[in-house]
């Protein structure tokens, strides 16, 4: 209640400063504000509140159905919902998303319930399409259990699908920075493209002794990991997926950065932005190194995990910051999404050369 009412001052002297005091609009508010104060405290009295104003994904008690309310709550408020509790609540007031700079943006409050725990633990869940995203948590895990792998794949076809890849090498780095395992993988079937801008490979590269076969570097990377490992990474569950890797048998979660750094737009950067942003590291020209990748994705994870929920906010807001943005191309749009005749666009039908059906993206990425 008190918070509210502080609120509610601060409307007043940015309302009476730019409009004066006779703004119907600024009444109702005010109004509005005063009955949510109300609720508050009777809440706080010990009786249930229902309601919890609360960023997507960031309590483990909220309900997917979300409706539109004006009410706002202050960052770091701890509100009583129906046996649960969301620590990370977002200050929305009036519509506006109160950051040190007023910024328009819509508005949530999802309507609580018990909490079951079972998204504890996890990465978070994807945002649905056109639902503004807040970004994810960093959970902070102990290092010896962190780890980061990062799996290159040459083409086997001409499309941007799947199937028409396979993985050629693979590099793990634990939460200690030290480089576990690296391997060069045999691919089953003949090579189309070596895609050298993305996997630094050459033809030649990947015969003789130099590479082993899939189902060895599966048993080797599964060997280094344990049932207590938390995978992070940038959009890690591909790479899981390629080394058949099971969630709550060979590692216990995974936290996906692009995720964590998306922000208030629904909008995700690449690993190579995030690392020059928040690291101040860039990967050197012509030469793409996988455990460089894993590196500073670990570097990544331990930087988001260890700051405040402000400090975690700044880091989102300064993506996009004048300094770095634009960014620079990506690998893919610097060769014009074709490397040997192999399509590159997986999202954007406009460069897309194979006809081929477009992966649907399920958060608004930047598609630089």
């Amino acid at each position: 209640a008190w918070n509210l009412l502080e609120f509610s001052w601060h409307e007043w002297e940015v309302v009476h400063a730019a409009r004066g005091t006779r703004d119907r609009r600024f009444r109702v508010r005010v109004v509005a504000l005063a009955a949510t104060a109300a609720v508050a405290s009777w809440g706080a009295c010990g009786f249930s509140f229902p309601l919890a104003i609360c960023r997507p994904s960031a309590c483990s008690s909220v309900s997917s159905s979300t409706v539109v309310s004006p009410l706002g709550a202050r960052r770091g408020a701890s509100i009583s919902a129906a046996g649960g509790s969301c620590a990370d609540v977002v200050p929305l007031v009036g519509g506006y998303l109160r950051r040190g700079a007023s910024q328009r943006c819509s508005w949530v409050v999802a309507r609580a319930k018990a909490g079951t725990g079972k998204d504890k633990g996890k990465g978070g869940s994807k945002s649905n399409p056109g639902q503004p995203h807040m970004g994810l948590a960093a959970p902070s895990h102990p290092l010896e259990n962190v780890f980061c792998f990062d799996v290159e794949c040459v083409a086997i076809g001409t499309s941007h699908l799947k199937s028409d890849r396979e993985p050629c090498s693979m590099a793990l780095v634990d939460g200690f920075g030290e480089t576990v395992l690296y391997t060069l993988i045999r691919p089953t079937r003949p090579v189309a493209s070596y895609l050298t801008p993305f996997t630094g490979l050459k033809e030649g590269d990947l015969e003789g002794s130099s590479a082993i076969d899939m189902a060895r570097a599966i048993r080797e990377l599964k060997e280094c990991l344990s049932p207590k490992a938390v995978i992070v990474g940038q959009n890690p569950e591909g790479d899981a997926e390629w080394m058949q890797l099971k969630e709550g048998e060979d590692f216990e979660s995974m936290i996906d950065l692009a995720e964590v750094f998306a922000n208030t737009k629904g909008m995700r950067f690449s690993l190579r932005h995030e690392a020059l942003v928040l690291l101040g590291r860039e990967a050197a020209e012509g030469v793409h190194d996988p455990c460089w990748d894993a590196l500073a994705s670990v570097d990544l994870y331990k930087l988001a995990s260890e700051a405040s929920p402000k400090d975690l906010e700044k880091m989102r807001d300064k993506m996009t910051h004048k300094d770095y943005w634009p960014p620079k191309d990506s690998l893919a749009r610097q060769c014009g999404y074709n490397v040997d005749g192999i399509c590159l666009s997986m999202y954007n039908k406009d460069w897309c050369r194979c006809g081929k059906p477009l992966v649907e993206q399920s958060l608004k990425k930047n598609k630089r």
